[in-house]
């Protein structure tokens, strides 16, 4: 995304966003809530959710897998909530948000993409393997 307007208390977008994901990292789940509210009631809630989805794969991912798939639960529904003007959609981003800053933590899945990733970009190449005949 680019050049987006502040939030409603002058924050950059970009900047909560961060602060989100790095209070998650740090299991403080009050403080993620303070900057998904700030988000979401700054016209970024589609932003915010679609992000929450990229954290519990980047930051807990196979570690626990169910908070990942409460996750996707939780920001479908919010999304489906809000759309219907019903104000339960924040209770779905809390759990959401809560869920992401309790889990377990691991950051393998972002690390093994990158190497093979990185491998790849470098040449790397293989071989069709004889079972794949």
């Amino acid at each position: 995304m680019g050049m987006m307007p502040n939030t409603k208390n002058g924050y950059g977008p970009h900047e909560c966003i961060s602060a989100l994901q790095k209070e998650i990292r740090r299991s403080n789940p009050e403080n993620a809530m303070f900057w998904a509210a700030e988000l979401a009631e700054s016209g970024y809630l589609s932003w915010l959710l679609t992000r929450l989805l990229v954290i519990s794969h980047e930051d807990i991912g196979t570690v626990a897998p169910l908070e990942v798939m409460f996750t996707a639960q939780c920001v479908s529904q919010a999304r489906e909530w809000h759309k219907a003007d019903n104000g339960a959609w924040w209770l779905a981003l809390a759990n959401a948000v809560y869920t992401l800053a309790t889990a377990p933590k691991s950051r393998l899945a972002d690390e093994f993409q990158c190497v093979v990733k990185g491998r790849r970009a470098a040449g790397k190449m293989l071989a069709i393997p004889d079972y794949a005949y």
